[in-house]
């Protein structure tokens, strides 16, 4: 299985994950750190060029890094600018695709990050963290390597180290890995891929806490905060041009009845911008539900620490601690410095100069701890409320939009339902012209079988009574007259060549007229049916082309249908 990391130990290959070619980019260093007076001193350095960096690791080392072996007791946070990104690309309507990967560090030397791996202690696995592209958070108790302890030091340093990364999905992601050292209250971090305004905003927090409320989750409870800003801000605007598009439909709304109307004629533009709303809306509840699991881990994460800092509530804790001594070396007679039976932690250049220091037990970093955790926690279910509360906001923005697309939908069917209507009234009425029709031509077709049977009763003998009526016969012959004429022939002729000629003309005619096969039936109907031509009236009905056939609109004439 692939377990997660628990060594501490960097490999080539995750120095590799990492780009270091960015010597004009700049980082921020961060320091709120407790002096030998108990009093906060705050310090913020912007860092460029691998000089100044040489020059500050060598400071950090002798003021409050472990290294040094009498560390300090704070919070040291370097915060990487993100790097500019080395194509621009202005078409990108929300930039998430234009930014440079966290991944880029600002400078140009694999040592600075070898050496801020040692120093700051650096778990390998925030090189997952990273690659992974989505929200994440997770936290471990580790122990510091026998090379990192101070001379004459037998115990190895506990510490609690967290890697966390925000989504890349939206523009600004940013990720963050901590080491807490338990035992002196150190609290050192990295920032990868801040903006300015992030940048500052960390500032501001860092500058602004109580040191008395340190806490191992601090600085990742400061990192959530950050990703609680990025996605609030998506909701918010997202809400922005809901309530725009809301007020606008509501005005109309108010308007029905009036000159304006409620305006459903939603185009390609409007449609996609209803869209792309609908969609962000159920990709901002995707983001802030998985935050949300992160968020859990955290919870869990604070059991965790709890249970740590209870293992060692049998220390105590000073703000400057040099060597270890153990209680039993020392006397229990009056006045001795006893504590209690745990190990006591002096410093030395306090004890001989001042005095012995003020000792801070176990107990007591417990209390205290456990009283910064009980804040963290009740911050933790405030964001968690507040997420609940964007979670319902992007429903409602995801409803809203259903039920626009449900009208808009609805009306549309309704339209379609009214022209439908037209033309099935339409329809009847053409069934009626058609009925009428066919009454007629039944009543056209009795009157021509009327006079079919008339023609077939008087026809023969009308031909047989003008034929016998002509001088070809001589019904009063005598003597040697003929009674048919000797010209008979030519009546014969002549009837043949004049029936050849009409049934040759008919036969032509009804070739010719099958031959060009457009039969047409021209049937005129009111303009009424079908709206005026300006679509003003009757729903805005327009004649229009059909796949059937060619519609002509004459105002005087009305409207023919050329049936092919």
């Amino acid at each position: 299985m692939d377990y997660d990391r628990t060594s501490l130990e960097w490999s080539n290959r995750d120095f590799s994950n990492f780009t270091c070619e960015f010597p004009d980019e700049k980082a921020t260093i961060v320091t709120k750190l407790m002096n030998e007076e108990g009093h906060p001193s705050f310090d913020i350095k912007t860092l460029s060029t691998s000089e100044e960096w040489e020059t500050w690791f060598k400071n950090a080392v002798l003021d409050f890094l472990p290294s040094s072996g009498h560390p300090g007791s704070g919070i040291c946070a370097v915060i990487f600018n993100r790097v500019k990104p080395v194509f621009d690309d202005d078409d990108e309507e929300d930039g998430a695709n234009t930014q440079s990967p966290v991944s880029y560090l600002p400078f140009n030397s694999d040592d600075i990050l070898s050496q801020l791996v040692h120093e700051f202690h650096l778990h390998p696995r925030i090189t997952r963290t990273i690659g992974r592209l989505t929200c994440y958070f997770s936290a471990q108790r580790h122990y510091s390597d026998d090379d990192d302890l101070p001379k004459g030091s037998k115990e190895r340093r506990p510490m609690i180290t967290c890697t966390a990364r925000t989504s890349s999905t939206l523009p600004n992601d940013i990720a963050l890995s901590t080491t807490y050292f338990t035992e002196n209250d150190l609290d050192l971090a990295v920032f990868y891929g801040c903006n300015e305004k992030q940048k500052d905003d960390i500032v501001r927090r860092i500058r602004s806490c109580d040191l008395k409320h340190n806490h191992p989750l601090l600085l990742p409870g400061l990192f959530f905060e950050l990703e609680r800003v990025r996605l609030v801000d998506q909701v918010e605007d997202l809400l922005d041009n809901f309530e725009l598009r809301n007020n606008y439909e509501y005005n109309q709304l108010e308007n029905v009845g009036g000159t304006r109307g409620l305006d459903l004629d939603m185009d390609k533009k409007r449609m996609t911008d209803v869209l792309k709303s609908t969609y962000r809306s159920r990709e901002l509840v995707s983001l802030i539900m998985a935050l949300k699991r992160q968020l859990k881990k955290f919870e869990t994460a604070m059991d965790l620490v709890e249970a740590s800092v209870k293992e060692s509530s049998s220390l105590t804790f000073s703000p400057r601690c040099l060597t270890r001594i153990p209680s039993a070396t020392l006397s229990s007679a009056p006045g001795s410095t006893t504590i209690s039976r745990a190990t006591t932690l002096y410093g030395e250049e306090n004890h001989t100069q001042q005095g012995p220091p003020q000792q801070l037990s176990g107990a007591s970093s417990y209390v205290r701890l456990e009283r910064a955790g009980k804040q963290i926690r009740e911050r933790l279910q405030d964001i968690i409320f507040e997420f609940d509360d964007k979670i319902n906001d992007c429903h409602l923005v995801k409803d809203n939009m259903s039920l626009t697309m449900q009208t808009v939908w609805s009306f549309f069917s309704l339209q379609d339902n009214q022209t439908n209507l037209r033309l099935s009234r339409l329809n009847t009425k053409l069934a009626h012209a058609n009925t009428g029709l066919s009454e007629e031509m039944k009543k056209d077709s009795s009157q021509m079988r009327s006079i079919a049977l008339l023609t077939m009763i008087f026809l023969p003998m009308s031909t047989v009574a003008a034929i016998f009526s002509t001088d070809f016969f001589s019904w009063d012959a005598e003597g040697g007259q003929t009674v048919v004429s000797k010209y008979f022939w030519v009546f014969i002729v002549v009837a043949i060549a004049l029936t050849c000629i009409v049934v040759g003309a008919w036969y032509m005619a009804t070739l010719a007229r099958d031959r060009k096969g457009d039969r047409q039936c021209c049937i005129r109907l009111p303009f009424s049916l079908f709206g005026s031509k300006t679509g003003k009236n009757n729903g805005g009905f327009q004649p229009h082309k059909t796949s059937g056939g060619r519609i002509f609109d004459d105002e005087e004439r009305g409207i023919s249908l050329d049936l092919v």
